[in-house]
């Protein structure tokens, strides 16, 4: 994801960056079947504002990202890569042999056409694919990983993160957090292969308030 620097023409311009979005699909726009409403209630009690100068800004819409990715030995087309204001990663929309779509977590270099599968049993190592830690060489770096079977990725879903698989000990995974943090995590839990996508997103320089007002 290349970061174009602006030239220090104003205030709010001096030293900021934006993201080129080049690594999206173009001329897309977001499934509206996979989209819902955010209600903005900031700085308001019954209505009422509460906490003054905050709230207004561009409308929110949610994406529902599919966290559990439950469709088993399916394989799913990724169709389009797009912007999700809601978190720093990319989403990917793909769609599954039965015109079945969803958006799931991108990793990073995804590129479009590539097919993805999510089984219970062990796939092929492919970035993108998703299957429990059990089947999982040493050593992986992996995402959107579960803290209980079935419940869906709780852990490691921001922009750019990994955790690395470290070791197995009996019914446990030993990971090692993006914090440097070592946990022990279910290796029944599912976890998908590879890196959340943008990791260039902490280098962005938002230059002013407004910019965040704009997301959406």
């Amino acid at each position: 994801m290349p970061i174009k620097v602006y030239k220090k023409n104003s205030a709010g311009r001096r030293f900021s960056s934006v993201d080129t979005f080049s690594d999206l699909t173009k001329k897309t726009a977001p499934t509206k079947s996979l989209m819902k409403s955010h209600k903005k209630r900031t700085g308001r009690s019954n209505g009422l504002i509460t906490v003054r100068h905050r709230g207004g800004g561009t409308r929110p819409f949610y994406r529902l990202v599919d966290f559990k990715q439950q469709r088993f030995d399916v394989p799913a087309e990724v169709k389009s890569i797009e912007y999700d204001p809601n978190r720093g990663g990319r989403v990917a929309l793909v769609e599954y042999g039965d015109g079945e779509k969803s958006y799931i977590l991108a990793p990073h270099n995804l590129v479009i056409g590539t097919k993805l599968l999510s089984s219970k049993n062990r796939i092929d190592v492919q970035s993108g694919n998703r299957m429990p830690m059990k089947h999982m060489p040493v050593g992986l770096m992996i995402y959107n990983i579960e803290l209980n079977p079935g419940t869906g990725g709780k852990l490691v879903r921001g922009a750019g993160n990994s955790a690395q698989l470290m070791a197995m000990e009996g019914d446990y995974a030993v990971l090692k957090m993006p914090s440097g943090e070592i946990r022990r995590v279910l290796t029944e839990c599912s976890a998908s292969i590879g890196q959340v996508s943008n990791p260039d997103r902490n280098l962005i320089r938002w230059g002013k308030a407004g910019r965040m007002r704009h997301r959406g």
